[in-house]
């Protein structure tokens, strides 16, 4: 999927392999648990790793807590959002 967005910012990001590189910064609505919400984004590949997308801690901050002993708290997505999620991988 091909899109256009302006560019907010450029940010230098460290990976969890100590890699530091520019990102580019875009703006984004994502919907947690039915609810919007404006996060910025920085971007890179991740073709080749596990997930995706990863929600940063400014994404979450002073809306969510994370409880690492639990997964799903707010439902699991249904069957075919998954399919769509993995189709576009």
């Amino acid at each position: 999927v091909e899109v256009s967005v302006p560019l907010v910012d450029e940010r230098s990001v460290t990976s969890s392999s100590g890699e530091t590189t520019t990102r580019p910064v875009v703006m984004a609505v994502i919907e947690l648990d039915g609810r919007p919400h404006e996060i910025e984004l920085t971007l890179t590949r991740r073709d080749d790793m596990g997930f995706r997308m990863l929600l940063g801690r400014k994404a979450m901050e002073g809306r969510y807590l994370v409880d690492p002993s639990h997964s799903y708290l707010t439902g699991r997505p249904d069957l075919a959002t998954r399919r769509r999620n993995r189709s576009s991988a």
